[in-house]
């Protein structure tokens, strides 16, 4: 960043009393130095200037007045002054002086001016630049060093100011890198120098890059450049030849020209310098070689001898070569037939054995001067060759087998002729072509000798009826000839196929013929015949068509009653077909088209009939059949006709409830005339028929119920009721269903009304009737009742849906929602793990995930607003206890001391109780856990080299379920550098040749350190000794190198000692030893003759097979050499190589399209270890060997036919996989292209000329492609191209159009024809209409073909008065020319104006003592049409006792027309009707509720008047306790009841709400304090005066578990001894509970802080005692107790006791560490215990052991503090001694403090083995038991540690019948050698040693004796093998002990058992997983804890056979048990194979 100074003088301001002061600026003189590389906009220095004035006179502007001509600067607003430019020091103005005026903005203006000095420094801101690049220079190969070549020129434009002068910057040019950078460097005068000799055969060219760097200011800055040295080339080398001598054998047939050999020279030179010419210099004076200058080949012409190869240098060189050849003779001429293709004519009746031809064979070889070489010849072996034999010495060929023409006509047979001379053998071939000539011996045989023929009439003349196939074996032609049956010349025979001549008409001709036929062969003569009978059938063809009979013409009219039966007569059609009368073709077949059940016709007469029942005008009035005729089968070309059908209408329908059933529900408190349903009915009749009227009449009736669909008054419904008329009524102009008067559930709970609805038609009315329940809802009066807490116990498994408690629950209420019940449950439900069903299960919604629940359930009724009981359920899950941190992983040290903690493990139970234990994973005993608390701990020491990572299985149990649960936890054992880095070897021995290069790697001297990847195992190497001459180094990955050269000569052996150093703490090292030798260096290298080691050739694709490709040559001088040559890479087998020569040969077809190079890599082996590699580069040169491919055989594509000329039609992609000229593809079309319609340019096909589709619509065009390789290849592709055609668009004359119909148009009219002509296209031919939009209510309908529309649904104005239809035009032949017309339909209008009421609904209130003809009110109507449509009449149509009122018709007033009685009926709902004059009349209706007034007089009644409910003290405030109900049977306010609490309710703990009932809690309730409530409740009603009901609600508190335990007398604490006994009592923990029951019951458990289980808490009691020892216990422990009572939910508190065990034993920290071996003597010195220094001098200490001295075996010197033996010490009763010292100042009694002692005892060899007993006996061995079979073990056991315990065993090494007979493993296992003979040795006894391997060793013996089983050597049965029995079985690994495998029987092992006999089995090894029952051979699991997944046991047993006379028969077989998985696929394989066979294979 560019810096900017600023100097100028700060001097004080003093502020001047006067109004307006000038601007201060001091000071007014600045110096500002700033660096040329400041940016623009760089603020320079602000001025700082002040005016004390105020407002415009203290407000400054500044301006620059001077020294600014630059306009190099400016000001800103603030008056700092800035860049405007940035300054250049070496080119630019270096110093400004400006003038700077800065005025403030009073009236005058006062100012102060500013001079600012600015000074610009310099920067070093150019990059220096090189002059005249790029930099070349070409120099010789031997151009002199130190000479300057290149001169190097750079400027830079910084400038330097030095002693007041400018100085131009310096700089300073390198070489930086590049090829050969080291040859050169950068001297004197900037200039290129060469420093070391170049070698152009090395390096032709050098690209340096070298780096200016300026001198001058820093920072310096660089520029990079690069000079190109190239190196010219002189003749410096001689050429060299890969061998100077040569020896040649060659043939004497050795074409001239051909190649003899290739020598290999080569010339390091470049140029003409290394170009070589060849020569022959001497010894070819007859010319008889020549010699090819471009690869040194010599061309054979007479003869040769010497050979020179020079280069074309100045002066030339030259090497010579000297080549011997000798010449060998060849077996040159090969024996040949002199006919060349042979060929005889011979009759097929020649005798066996006659000569057929004599062939003459020719060799002009002779075996020397005097003897010609012999032949033999011989047939090939042929399907002919066995017709004929050869005489071998003369060629004669002889007939072997007699010919047959019929057969063969032509024998081909190959005649091979072999010479017998000179090696290798000739041989040549001669085909003999055998004509069998043939005789005229068989007749002319045919497919068939009958045939029979049908052809229709109009078979076209010339079509081809038959192919009469016949053949002759015998040669020649067949004549055909009809002979017989063609009189009338129809038929003809053309060659073998009958044809017709001439066409036959069936019907006037004749229509069945027999024709004759003769077939005749050729002779020779006599010619023999065949005859042939052919009948021909005729059959006529259906040509003319049906036409409908007149004047219908095919559109038929008819009418149909509605209730017609099936099968009535609809309408008879007729057609008539001109064909003959009487024949299949005349008959006309009618058909209905319409896919339409509903009618039917009989096809033959045309008579149209009603199919089935069920025509109805309501739903569908008129019908349009299309029918159709056709004659014979010609459906295709049938006639079309319709039928149209109008349905007539009659009353045959009764009015429909929309539901045949209602059920409605309503409270009893409903209001009269309150709707509480509506019910509407329909009739779709029409008029009167379709009205309907509403009723409940008062007399009960039955109707069936029917359906209304008449038209008219038919369907008029009038809706009533039959039932409970004086309860409800009907409304019939809403249809509601209201009640007339209070509705009582307690008098009656359901009413069952009969709804009635009748139809107004004139006359047969019908009626529909409905059924309707009334159910009276109660109202809510009593919560559930139920039990207020329960208990439950849950067992696995947990199915989710499965029950584990019922609510029992009741509501007093009625059924229905007051007394249905629902559940939920509203807290403790842990994951929502339960639900409760509507029934009251409690079921498990989820797997639980918890084992105790405490649910709160809440019992509602149904209610609209419900009461409540709420339930408390305690649910204890009997599951499997949980972990709830497992699985766990954690890490420790491996030092971690015993008793470490390592991992908490936490878990729960469902009872509470739970205890943990460790059952896999711990085999070597490291760790414990407290079964109690679930502390893992170390219990002996860790090694993680050893053992790295545990995985402990840990079960958690519950005690009181006694169920379990398993899981892992994974402890990683932290490393500590306990471990030192260890060589591979402790001495290393090897040998290095003087020469090799320094760096080079002699050693690999890793050194392995065991401990963790890190700073323990991370190894540094140094050599430490043996390395004075510094010849050697080792690097960080133990590598040994070579530092310095070495010289054999002067020092030929090194020892090396070495060490690897770990970086641990502390560090540790490993040593080894490296005994180097040297020796001499062998000088010459292995090398090929050629530069770099590389060879190029090229060679054609198609070289013939083993062809010399190219020859290589390599040379080693050094003596006994032996160059072997070798393709190691890139060779497919395509060529071979010449071991020894290096002539390389082609041994597999080349092609270059799939591989174009090769790149082989020679290797070449001087035999002496040395291999060297040269490639040779191989290109492959194409020839013409593949046809051009397209990319498709067949292109389709379609051109439309006015396509222009030249337009591109298609792209064809034609490829070559040849290169160059022979891949180069021209296209033609070569086919198809009729009248020249296409070309085609490149590889696109072009229109050539005008197309036409009508003309031809289709070209199949064949295109050529055609390569021009020589000779050129080709191939073709045919391209399809489809002329389409241009069709007419549709067009319409206009595309808006009008009409106007009557809305009540008839379906079928048509109202428009719209046409598309206009533009030439054809209706029924290019046009296709449809209607695209404005048709949504599918009122309308198009013709496809004609385009009429017409009508398709029933119209209505009032709905929609008018229609846009679009209609859209497509041409069929090309869908996308269409044209619009929207059509617009207007609807014009009937009378269709209804009457209309003043208001939809009337309602009046009268008085039930109103008078007969009182007026009730006026209803008034209207009506909008005129005349006698607007006269009105008003009649009561319906309601439910409507004759109680009357009204005028004329008037519309309505009056009281009988006696009112509002008890029985308060409510009327009347549906009055109000009627035009109009035909047919139009109607309307009006709704009137009347309600009559009625008084009050009942009381409320609660029911029952005393209730009694429990209720939990734990209920939360506003809950709802229960619900109190009352009815009163008055109406309105006198049924209105209030409820309130009389009495009982003293301290305020209940309320009850006044308008529900609901009681509820407004304070907590406490058992304790109030166990009963008896509360008064009663109800007042709203009467005047008040009437009044009561109820005793009697309320128990039941106890919960709301108070936690407590304890007395805490805190706890105690102090034991340390050799207090197990059991000593320590304290009682007292606690109490306040609740009752199991509330109040106590228990107490220890929960933590007990690590070692030493402690025992009785639950019951709380007494704690001592559980185990306390020696070896901590020094303190801090008990927490938890003290949990048995309520829902429990309820727990903790207290803590602490304990204290005295003395302490086991310090953190040892102060003093001393070790002391085993078994020394008593008294012996351990270590002194030292005192701290803070004792006067001459002060007598006291020392004390205090504790941690077990069996009092240590003692301590009472003043001198020496720790003793006093006791004998045994590592093997305790390995370590924790000692706590007291040191005590003997003056200073106060002056007393303790020291920790260590004492470790070492273990020393002092226990021998032992075994078990003395003495081992086998009895279970049988006689021929298999080798190899383990017999049992013999273990024995060390007490000592370590080396000193562990065991080797050996067979007393003298006994050599033992060590013969039997082998001892490791373990102590004892396994066959041989198979025993108890005839040879009935018992094998002898003595097995078990050593350790401590210092010095021991040894234990034990006599081991095998008494053998005698087997009775009779022959078992017949069916029995030689071999003993092999069982191969499968246990699942799920078997439990006892579980049967197989049963063995005394048969499988080929015994027969007598009935007197015994039977013996018994288990030979295996014992200890599987055993046998001794009698009854049943083969079962022992342990199933040893079944593991996929394991095989192998185990022999034995059976032993006892006979009633003592005789003993005993053999053994051997088992192999294999575990399984069930349910996995198994397949069993039965095989009867011996055991040794099985044996063998396993």
């Amino acid at each position: 960043m560019a810096k900017v100074s600023t100097e100028y003088r700060i001097t004080s301001l003093k502020q001047k009393e006067s109004a307006n002061t000038a601007p201060d600026c001091n000071p007014t003189t600045r110096l500002v130095t700033i660096s040329e590389t400041v940016t623009p906009a760089t603020t320079v220095v602000s001025l700082g200037c002040v005016d004390t004035d105020t407002g415009a006179d203290g407000t400054l502007t500044c301006s620059i007045i001077s020294g600014n001509g630059e306009a190099a600067w400016e000001l800103g607003t603030s008056c700092d002054l800035k860049t405007v430019t940035q300054p250049d020091f070496d080119f630019g103005t270096r110093s400004y002086s400006l003038g700077i005026r800065v005025a403030d903005g009073g009236s005058p203006s006062l100012t102060s001016d500013v001079t600012i000095n600015i000074e610009v420094l310099s920067a070093n801101d150019n990059v220096p630049v090189f002059t005249g690049v790029p930099y070349t220079v070409t120099v010789p190969e031997n151009q002199a060093t130190n000479v300057m070549m290149l001169g190097i020129a750079v400027t830079d434009d910084d400038i330097l100011l030095i002693n007041g002068n400018d100085e131009v910057q310096g700089y300073k040019i390198t070489i930086t890198g590049g090829t050969g950078a080291d040859k050169f460097f950068i001297g004197d005068m900037a200039g290129l120098y060469l420093r070391k000799s170049l070698d152009y055969e090395v390096t032709q060219s050098h690209n340096l890059t070298i780096v200016v760097t300026d001198q001058g200011l820093l920072p310096q800055q660089q520029a990079t450049s690069n000079i190109l040295v190239t190196v010219q080339d002189i003749n410096d080398n001689t050429p060299k030849c890969t061998n100077s001598y040569v020896f040649l054998s060659i043939s004497e047939d050795q074409k001239a020209t051909s190649v003899l050999t290739t020598l290999t020279c080569t010339d390091a030179d470049s140029g003409a310098s290394g170009t070589l010419t060849y020569s022959i210099v001497s010894g070819n004076a007859a010319g008889a070689f020549d010699v090819q200058n471009n690869a040194g080949n010599y061309y054979r012409r007479t003869f040769e001898y010497k050979l020179r190869a020079t280069d074309g240098g100045t002066p030339q060189l030259s090497s010579d070569v000297t080549i011997d050849i000798e010449i060998s003779s060849v077996n040159e001429m090969t024996p040949t037939f002199h006919q060349t293709t042979p060929s005889v004519d011979v009759s097929e009746s020649m005798s066996v054995g006659t000569l057929l031809y004599q062939l003459t064979v020719q060799d002009t070889d002779k075996i020397d001067s005097a003897n010609a070489q012999t032949t033999v010849s011989s047939i090939q072996a042929s399907a002919d060759s066995s017709k004929f034999s050869i005489n071998p010495s003369t060629a004669s060929m002889y007939l072997k087998e007699p010919l047959d023409f019929e057969v063969a006509q032509t024998h081909t047979i190959t005649v091979q002729v072999v010479d017998q001379g000179i090696s290798p053998q000739k041989m040549s071939t001669a085909t003999l072509t055998v004509n069998v000539l043939n005789a005229n011996d068989k007749a002319p045989v045919c497919s068939a000798s009958y045939f029979a023929l049908t052809l229709t009439e109009s078979t076209a003349v010339d079509s081809q009826l038959q192919d009469i196939s016949c053949s002759d074996v015998d040669a020649g032609a067949l004549t055909y000839t009809i002979t017989a049956g063609n009189a009338l010349d129809k038929f003809k025979i053309v060659g073998q196929l009958l044809k017709l001549k001439s066409q036959i008409d069936a019907d006037t001709e004749a229509i069945q013929y027999r024709l004759i036929t003769e077939v005749a062969d050729a002779g020779p003569a006599p010619a023999l015949t065949t005859t042939v009978t052919i009948d021909v059938y005729i059959t006529g063809i259906d040509d003319n068509v049906p036409l409908w009979e007149t004047p219908t013409n095919g559109a038929y009219t008819a009418t149909l009653p509605e209730n017609s039966a099936a099968g009535t007569f609809v309408q008879m059609i007729s057609a008539t077909d001109a064909d003959l009368a009487g024949t299949f073709d005349a008959e006309v077949t009618y058909k209905i088209e319409d896919v339409n059940s509903l009618f039917g016709i009989e096809s033959k007469s045309g008579r149209i009939y009603l199919a089935r029942d069920g025509v109805d005008r309501e739903v569908l009035d008129n019908y349009v059949i299309s029918v159709s005729a056709h004659s014979s089968n010609q459906i295709a070309s049938k006639i079309l006709g319709t039928v149209a059908v109008t349905v007539t209408d009659i009353n045959d329908n009764s009015p429909t409830f929309s539901q045949s059933t209602y059920h409605v529900t309503v409270p009893e408190n409903t209001a009269i005339n309150t709707g509480i349903i509506t019910v509407t009915a329909q009739d779709p009749d029409l008029g009167t028929n379709g009205q309907i009227s509403y009723a409940i009449t008062s007399v009960a009736m039955t109707f069936p119920a029917a359906t209304d669909n008449d038209a008219g008054v038919d369907g008029s419904i009038v809706y009533s009721l039959t039932t409970h008329t004086d309860a409800f009524a009907i409304k019939s102009t809403t249809k509601e269903i209201v009640p007339i008067r209070p509705l009582d559930r307690e008098a009656l709970s359901t009413y069952e009304l009969v709804l009635v609805a009748v139809d107004q038609a004139k006359v047969n009315r019908k009626t529909g009737t409905a059924t309707m329940t009334v159910s009276v809802q109660d109202v809510n009066e009593y919560p559930p009742d139920c039990a207020i807490s329960a208990e439950v116990t849950g067992s696995p498994p947990f199915t989710i849906g499965s029950n584990i408690y019922t609510m029992v629950c009741s509501d007093h209420d009625a059924p229905g929602p007051n007394g249905a019940i629902v559940y939920s449950i509203t807290a403790g439900n842990t994951n929502t793990d339960f639900r409760v069903e509507t029934d009251g299960r409690v079921v498990y919604n989820k797997l639980p995930s918890d084992v105790n629940y405490q649910l709160t359930i809440v019992a509602s009724d149904s209610a609209v607003t419900p009461l409540s009981t709420t339930v408390f359920l305690h649910i204890t899950l009997q599951s499997d206890p949980l972990f709830t941190n497992m699985p766990g992983t954690v890490s420790i040290d491996e030092t971690s001391p015993l008793g470490a903690s390592v991992f908490d493990v936490l878990g729960s139970s469902a009872s509470g109780f739970k205890s943990f234990s460790i059952i896999s994973g711990n085999a070597d005993n490291k760790f414990k856990i407290n079964s109690y608390t679930g502390n893992v701990f170390i219990f002996s020491a860790l090694d993680r080299e050893t053992t790295s990572l545990y995985t402990l299985s840990i079960r958690i149990t519950d005690i009181n379920l006694s169920k379990t649960a398993d899981s892992t936890l994974t402890i990683t054992v932290l490393d500590n550098n306990d471990n030192a880095p260890k060589f591979g070897s402790s001495f290393y021995e090897t040998s290095v040749v003087e020469n090799i290069g320094v760096g080079t790697l002699i050693q690999d001297l890793v050194a392995i350190d065991n401990d963790e990847a890190g700073p323990n195992s991370a190894v540094t190497y140094a050599i430490v000794s043996g390395n004075a001459e510094s010849k050697f180094e080792i690097d960080t990955s133990g590598k040994l190198k070579l530092k310095a050269a070495l010289d054999a000569e002067t020092t030929t052996v090194y020892m090396l000692t070495v060490t690897a150093t770990d970086s641990g703490t502390p560090q540790l090292t490993g040593t080894t030893i490296v005994l180097l030798q040297v020796t001499n260096f062998n000088e010459f290298q292995t090398e090929f003759l050629t530069t770099g080691g590389a060879y190029s050739h090229s060679l054609s694709e198609n070289t013939a097979l083993g062809t010399l490709v190219f020859s290589v040559t390599a040379q080693d001088l050094d003596v006994g050499s032996q160059i072997t040559y070798a393709i190691t890479l890139g060779n497919d087998n395509s060529f071979a190589i010449d071991p020894q020569s290096g002539n390389i040969f082609l041994t597999k077809f080349l092609d270059r399209e799939t591989t174009p190079t090769y790149s082989l890599t020679i290797s070449a082996n001087n035999g002496q270890g040395e291999v060297k590699d040269a490639v040779l580069a191989l290109t492959i040169t194409d020839v013409n060997d593949n046809d051009p491919t397209f990319s498709q055989n067949v292109y389709s594509t379609q051109v439309i036919e006015n396509y222009p000329v030249g337009g591109s039609v298609l792209k064809v992609t034609c490829t070559d996989a040849d290169s160059s000229v022979n891949s180069d593809v021209t296209l033609s079309i070569v086919a198809g292209n009729t009248v020249n319609a296409f070309r085609i340019t490149g590889d696109v096909i072009e229109v050539n000329s005008v197309l036409d589709y009508e003309t031809i619509n289709k070209y199949v065009l064949l295109i050529e492609g055609k390569d021009k390789g020589i000779p050129s290849r080709s191939s073709t592709a045919t391209v399809d191209i489809e002329i389409t055609p241009v069709y007419p668009q549709p067009r319409f004359a206009s595309n808006v159009q009008t009409t106007t119909i009557p809305e009540n148009t008839v379906v079928g009219t048509t109202v428009f024809d719209s046409d598309a002509t206009i533009g030439g296209a054809l209706e029924n031919k290019d046009l296709a209409y449809t209607i695209t939009a404005g048709n949504s209510e599918g009122k309308f309908a198009v013709n496809e073909n004609t385009g009429e529309l017409s009508v398709i649904g029933i119209l209505d104005r009032d709905t929609t008065a008018s229609y846009d239809v679009t209609i859209s035009a497509v041409n069929i032949q090309q869908t996308t020319l269409r044209d619009l017309i929207t059509v617009t339909v207007t609807l014009s209008d009937i009378n269709d104006n209804k009457p209309i009421f003043s208001v939809p609904k009337y309602s009046f209130t009268i008085s039930e003592t109103s008078s007969i003809n009182t007026i009730v009110g006026v209803l008034t109507a209207s009506d909008k049409d005129t005349g006698a449509n607007s006269v009105l009449s008003f009649s009561i149509i319906s309601g439910e006792n409507s004759a109680d009122f009357a009204i005028d018709p004329s008037t519309g007033q309505l009056q009281v027309n009988s006696v009112l009685n509002a008890p029985l009926r308060s409510y009327y709902a009347l549906i009055v009707q109000a009627a035009d004059g109009g035909t047919p009349s139009l109607t309307s209706k009006a709704e009137v509720d009347i309600t009559v007034i009625d008084i009050n007089d009942n009381s409320p009644i609660f029911s029952p008047a005393v209730v009694s409910i429990k209720v939990n003290e734990i209920l939360n405030i506003s809950s709802a306790v229960y619900s109190v109900y009352a009815t009163d049977a008055d109406s309105g306010a006198n049924a209105r009841l209030t409820y309130s609490i009389l009495s009982g309710n003293n301290d305020l703990r209940f309320s009850v709400d006044p308008n529900n009932g609901k009681v509820l809690l407004r304070n907590l309730l406490d058992r304790e304090t109030v166990n009963l409530y008896s509360l008064v409740i009663i109800a007042v009603d709203a009467g005047s005066p008040a009437k009044t009901g009561s109820l005793t609600l009697s309320i128990e508190v039941v106890d919960a578990n709301d108070n936690s335990p407590y304890f007395i007398g805490e805190p706890y604490s105690v102090t034991l001894g340390r050799a207090d006994p197990v059991g000593t009592y320590l304290i009682s923990i007292n606690g109490n509970d306040t609740d009752l029951a199991d509330n109040a019951v106590v228990e107490y458990f220890i929960v933590s802080g007990d690590v070692s289980d030493t402690f025992y808490l009785n639950k019951d009691t709380g007494r704690v005692t001592t559980l185990t020892s306390l020696v070896s216990s901590p020094d303190t422990y801090s008990l927490v107790i938890h003290a949990i009572d048995r309520g829902v939910p429990k309820r727990t508190s903790s207290t803590s006791l602490a304990v204290r065990i005295d003395p302490p034993t086991s310090p953190t920290i040892s102060d003093f560490s001393f070790t002391v071996d085993e078994n020394v003597p008593m008294d012996t010195s351990i270590g002194t215990v030292l005192p701290d220094p803070i004792h006067n001098p001459g002060t007598t200490i006291i020392y004390t052991i205090l504790s941690g001295n077990y069996n009092n075996n240590l003692k301590i010197g009472l003043n001198n503090g020496v720790v003793k033996v006093a006791r004998a010490l045994d590592h093997e009763e305790r390995s370590s001694y924790y000692l706590t010292i007291k040191i005590q100042d003997s003056i200073n009694s106060a002056l007393v403090y303790n020291k920790n002692v260590h004492v470790t005892v070492n273990d020393l060899n002092d226990n021998t083995p032992l075994f078990q007993s003395t003495t081992i006996t086998f009895t279970n061995v049988v006689e021929n038991s298999p080798v190899g079979l383990t017999i049992g073990q013999v273990p024995a056991t060390d007490a000592d540690s370590g080396l000193n315990g562990q065991l080797t065993y050996e067979i007393d090494p003298s006994d050599t019948t033992a060590l013969s007979a039997l082998s001892i493993t490791s373990t102590g296992h004892l396994t066959l050698s041989i198979s025993p003979d108890y005839e040879s040795s009935p018992r094998i006894a002898f003595v097995v040693y078990a050593k350790d391997q401590g210092t010095p060793s021991l040894t234990g013996t034990v006599n081991v004796v095998i008494d053998l089983i005698d087997v009775y050597d009779n022959p078992r049965s017949a069916s029995a093998n030689s071999d003993s029995p092999f069982y191969s079985l499968e246990c699942p690994i799920t078997a439990q002990n006892g579980d049967v495998i197989v049963t063995i029987k005394a048969t499988d092992f080929g015994y027969t058992v007598g009935a007197t006999d015994s039977i013996r089995f018994k288990l030979i090894g295996g014992g200890t997983v599987f055993d046998v029952g001794a009698t009854n051979g049943n083969l079962y699991v022992k342990d199933h804890t040893k079944l593991f997944a996929e394991t095989r046991y192998f185990f022999s047993m034995s059976v032993r056979i006892q006979t009633s006379n003592n005789n003993v028969t005993a053999t053994s077989a051997l088992f192999r048990v294999d575990t399984m998985t069930p349910r996995s696929h198994m397949v069993i394989l039965t095989h009867s194979i011996s055991k040794t066979t099985v044996e063998s294979q396993k």
